[in-house]
This record gives C-alpha cells, sequence and structure tokens, in this order.
C-alpha cells in the first residue's frame, strides 16, 4: 500500500487528470494518530462522494503543535501507511504546516469532507473549494469516538491497576513496620513441602540456607521468631535450635488455640503477628494476624485473602523475602547488613 502515499506533486498531476476526465476529488485531513471506529465509518462515508479520495495526514511535528508534546502517539509515516491499507482511502499525503490551507489551494478538491462536530464556518478551505465550484460536507461522527479519549480510558485502566498496586504496597509496609513477632508454618513455609522418611521411619526435611540467615538478621535486630506446624519432628527442633529460635510449637492439630496462646503468654497483639502460611488450614491465624503473607505455592484461595504473596516459593527462599520486608519497612536492613559491607 505504499504506492497510495503520494507527494503533492505527484497529487497535483492526478488531480488535475482526474478532473479534467470529469471524475470528482473528495479531500480531508487530520492526526489521525490512532485509527478507530470513528475513522474507519467516517472514511468510508466520504468516499461516496467522488471518484478518488485523498487523505492528508497531519506531520509529527505540526500534531505536537496542536496537541502538546506527547502526542502524536504514531510517527507520520505509520500513521500514512494504515491509512493508505484502508480500501476506501485511494491516497495519502503528509503536509507539515498546521492546518491543510495550503495544500487545498494547491490541489483544489471538488469536495472537502470534515466531521459533523466541525462548524461550516470553522472548516479550513471552505472558502477555496467552493470559489472553484465545489462543496463542503459534514458527515455524522460517532460520539465519543476519539484518539483522545481512548487514550485517556488506557491512561485510566492501566494507571490506576499501578496506582492500586501501589496503595498496596504501601500498606502493607505500613503492617510490616508494626510486626514484633514472626510466626512461621513448617512444612510448605520453611520447606518446600514434602515429607520424606528416613528407613528409620524418621522425618527427613530440606531447609534453605538463605532463609536461615533471614531469619538470624531479623532475631539479631529485635523481631521475635516462632513457629507453628501440626506435625511433629526431632528435625524442626534441630533447626530451631541452629537458627536461635526459642518459640517452637508442634502437633498442633488446630492452630488458633496456640496462636491465641503465643499472644497472651507473650504479650503479643495481633496486629504485631506477621504470620507466614501455605494452604487453608492457616486462614483462621491469618484473619487475626497484623499481616497475612503466604509463599508463592500456596493453595490459591489462601492467595487472594491474605495480604501479601511472596515471589519465591516455601522452602526456596520465602522466608528469606519475609524477613527483609520486615526490616526494611522497619528500617532496620541497613544496620542489619552493615557487617557485610565492611
Amino acid at each position: 500500500m505504499i504506492e497510495k502515499i503520494k507527494s503533492w506533486d505527484e497529487l497535483k498531476e492526478i488531480v488535475d487528470k482526474t478532473k479534467k476526465s470529469g471524475g470528482k476529488v473528495v479531500f480531508t485531513n487530520g492526526c489521525f494518530d490512532l485509527i478507530h471506529v470513528g475513522h474507519t465509518r467516517y472514511l468510508q462515508e466520504a468516499k461516496k462522494y467522488g471518484d478518488i479520495f485523498i487523505v492528508a495526514v497531519n506531520s509529527d511535528s505540526s500534531v505536537r503543535a496542536l496537541k502538546g508534546d506527547s502526542r502524536p502517539i504514531i510517527h507520520e509515516d505509520q500513521r500514512a501507511e494504515v491509512l493508505a491499507a484502508l480500501g476506501c482511502v485511494d491516497y495519502v499525503t503528509i503536509f507539515s504546516e498546521l492546518d491543510p490551507l495550503k495544500l487545498i489551494t494547491y490541489l483544489k478538491p471538488d469536495f472537502l469532507v470534515k466531521g459533523g462536530d466541525w462548524a461550516v464556518d470553522s472548516i479550513i478551505g471552505k472558502e477555496v473549494v467552493e470559489a472553484e465550484g465545489g462543496g463542503v460536507i459534514r458527515v455524522s461522527v460517532i460520539e465519543g469516538a476519539a484518539t483522545t479519549n481512548i487514550v485517556q480510558r488506557i491512561i485510566d485502566r492501566y494507571a490506576g491497576e499501578k496506582v492500586k498496586e501501589a496503595e498496596g504496597v504501601i500498606e502493607v509496609e505500613k503492617k510490616a513496620k508494626a510486626i514484633r513477632l514472626l510466626l512461621l508454618d513448617v512444612d510448605g513455609v520453611m520447606t518446600d513441602g514434602r515429607v520424606v522418611f528416613a528407613d528409620s521411619g524418621e522425618e527427613v526435611k530440606a531447609f534453605d540456607v538463605k532463609d536461615g540467615h533471614g531469619i538470624r538478621m531479623l532475631i539479631r535486630s529485635g523481631v521475635g521468631v516462632a513457629l507453628l506446624t501440626g506435625r511433629e519432628s526431632r528435625v524442626v527442633l534441630h533447626r530451631a535450635r541452629d537458627l536461635g529460635i526459642d518459640m517452637v510449637y508442634q502437633g498442633a492439630k488446630d492452630k488458633l488455640p496456640v496462636f491465641e496462646g503465643i499472644l497472651r503468654e507473650k504479650g503479643f497483639k495481633g496486629e504485631e503477628v506477621c504470620y507466614v502460611g501455605d494452604d487453608l488450614v492457616d486462614m483462621p491465624i491469618m484473619s487475626r494476624s497484623g499481616l497475612s503473607i503466604s509463599v508463592a505455592d500456596a493453595s490459591e484461595e489462601l492467595k487472594r485473602s491474605v495480604d501479601y504473596v511472596t515471589e519465591r516459593p516455601g522452602g526456596r527462599g520465602a522466608v528469606r523475602e519475609v524477613c527483609e520486608l520486615i526490616l526494611k519497612a522497619q528500617g532496620k536492613w541497613e544496620d542489619a547488613t552493615s557487617r557485610y559491607r565492611k
């Protein structure tokens, strides 16, 4: 369709030849930044009034002068090519002036077509066309179908999502600032959720060293850490002892009473506890914790109900991510890591 894009001089020859043979030339102009249904219906209607239909497109510089520095969105060559691809458009040209008067005066089309939202007396080139015996035609437009409206809808929709996301991050950081206790489920949070048995029948669990380092930094920074699990395993006690965790609650088939007991005995308020879980059994505690977090590979229903979902899965960095979140929200990250930057 590139052959339909012509220079002014090429169009002049085509126009003169068409008019000499008795044909009628229709002309319109515009920015045509984002082609939409309002454009296509308008262009199809305009084509009906003549034998050849010419569309003049504002150059990038003229669009900027008319619409502001944020426009055009689409480069002039691409806008011209899209218009040329339309069957109702015979020829396309580009003009760099703020209005098409110079081009209309040069081509002298028979009909000048504009949208019905234009007042007749304000249509540029009207006098030139009428002086040549031609006329101005106004075609109906679709209400609300405008590039400016489309751009604004895109901004509202996608910028709105970013705003909501940012607001969610701010709310999580606000809650994290108040945390005095990090309460962790074990299977699926401290581990990847798999349960492996040795020949002796004893459970074998794998823990992430980065998670462990995060826990140590959190404890050194004055935030307590506790483990709460429905299973019982000596491996969990060994891991807790290794990390300096002195609050370990195992065999809690119903975790909520244990959680409430921790609050009473240790003097914590619900809003001061961050609970990290991976499955539906954790939901009762989640709803009573100041900051509820699920690991990335938690059940979908649980993830929909929490304040924050980690990017990392359970047993593979999720706990470290939570530790860093709390330390950074409380302004303790720099001190917690200062020893490693010496």
